[in-house]
């Protein structure tokens, strides 16, 4: 019985917003029974009428100017909400999949499922980050679990007890602080010692717990442009002491242009130096090319290009995925 009054108050209130969602009159009475109706009904006069009818036309046009950008997927500053700026705190849950291309002749592919929520009132967000990978080496092809990873973010400008004592005075840039933990879970087929320590830019298996604090900043530069400075010091903590210590210094900048139909372009640039492999540097450029469709669901590429030599260096890569932000 409960069930079944549950369905009929959910029919009803869906047959409620419908209604009073229509832009056209809810009862079109003819004029004898208008009069037994009396006040309850509303019936719009000849002038209202035209009225509507000539707004119509001037929103189709506004919609069909925007691109049809999105319905169901919230509008930010500069269109649709692609789940690319760590500032929105939002549900998020992504499905991707990464080709590296290493200059030494190996590749690796990597499928990864990541789900990030909001915490602290919206001051903050997780998410945690889950990698398949299949290694293609010369004597074998493992594939396994990597490095599971949890990554945390903290906007302080946003929390109550800051701004209660001190107002951030840069309306177009907010900081961000937080840090990523990663646990030593990857299959020890794929702790590829000593390269595993070198190539932490793949979800290999490093045999060790790591911490990657993070600073940086989101700079709305214009309505639909934003740059996003992150900087990464990933460093082992503790782990198996048989295994290479890790210690990386990794700058990642994105220059996004959001357009209201849409479609968003945000090229990445990477540069990492490994502090424990007489300073290599590894520099890599990602162009990233994406659509947010109906409801919030995003679908992207990533082609990218390594620019610096080095035998355990990316030389170019591939990257591809399904996004949903709700």
């Amino acid at each position: 019985m409960n069930s079944r009054c549950l369905q009929a108050c959910l029919v009803l209130m869906w047959g409620w917003a419908s209604l009073a969602s229509a832009q056209t009159p809810l009862i079109d009475l003819p004029e004898s029974e208008k009069t037994m109706a009396g006040p309850f009904v509303d019936t719009p006069t000849p002038a209202e009428t035209l009225a509507v009818q000539a707004t119509r036309p001037a929103e189709e046009e506004g919609a069909a100017k925007s691109g049809g950008a999105a319905p169901g997927a919230e509008q930010g500053q500069g269109g649709p909400d692609a789940g690319t700026d760590p500032s929105k705190l939002k549900r998020r849950f992504t499905f991707y999949h990464e080709y590296y291309r290493i200059q030494n002749g190996l590749s690796f592919n990597t499928t990864t499922l990541s789900a990030t929520l909001p915490i602290l009132g919206g001051g903050g967000s997780v998410g945690i980050n889950v990698p398949f990978t299949y290694a293609d080496l010369p004597k074998a092809k493992p594939f396994g679990l990597g490095d599971v990873y949890t990554r945390f973010i903290f906007l302080p400008t946003k929390w109550e007890d800051v701004r209660e004592v001190f107002e951030w005075p840069f309306k177009t840039v907010l900081p961000i602080i937080g840090t990523d933990v990663y646990l030593p879970t990857a299959d020890s087929q794929l702790v590829l010692n000593p390269f595993a320590a070198r190539l932490t830019t793949v979800s290999l298996g490093t045999g060790k717990y790591r911490l990657a604090p993070l600073v940086g900043f989101v700079w709305q530069a214009a309505e639909r442009w934003t740059v996003i400075p992150i900087y990464f010091q990933d460093m082992s903590v503790a782990g198996d002491p048989a295994f290479q210590s890790v210690n990386q210094g990794k700058l990642r900048l994105f220059v996004q242009y959001q357009d209201p139909s849409g479609y968003y372009f945000k090229p990445e640039f990477q540069l990492v130096v490994d502090y424990n492999d007489h300073n290599r540097v590894d520099f890599y450029v990602a162009p990233e090319v994406g659509k947010v469709f109906k409801g919030g669901t995003v679908f992207y590429i990533k082609p990218g290009v390594g620019l610096l030599k080095d035998n355990v260096n990316r030389d170019w890569g591939f990257e591809m995925g399904m996004r949903s932000v709700f």
